[in-house]
């Protein structure tokens, strides 16, 4: 697992959350569903409070990008972040720990407001053949 740097989206695992979220909801499926199938998986995710803390902000920030981050969600993810970074930043670099801080901060206060321009999902073009 590659770990790209100390924003949300900067790891292989991070980056497939995202993209999952993403895809999915753009490819027309239901939110339920998705949120549904990423929790299903959270055990596969979490092996550890470092990946534990990817998997949490990376659902976090992918569903308050599409507009549909649930209350529970955030809150567990808020839980989190409040402990702070895991120290393991520390071992990727001397400075991610207070870089990832920085970053911690930051989907803190965008999770607890609304996305005001969240992702749409594209309307289905119409079949010209």
């Amino acid at each position: 697992m590659a770990i790209d740097g100390v924003k949300i989206i900067d790891s292989d695992q991070g980056y497939d959350i995202y993209n999952d979220v993403v895809g999915r909801y753009r490819d027309g499926d239901h939110i339920a569903n998705i949120i549904k199938d990423i929790l299903d998986a959270e055990n596969d995710y979490c092996q550890t409070d470092f990946f534990t803390e990817i998997y949490w902000t990376a659902l976090a920030y992918s569903l308050w990008k599409i507009g549909h981050l649930t209350g529970d969600i955030r809150d567990k993810t808020l839980e989190l972040i409040k402990k702070g970074p895991d120290p393991f930043w520390m071992e990727i670099d001397p400075k991610a720990l207070k870089q990832r801080q920085k970053v911690l901060e930051k989907l803190a206060v965008q999770l607890q407001t609304e996305n005001p321009r969240p992702l749409k999902v594209p309307k289905a073009k119409a079949n010209t053949q």
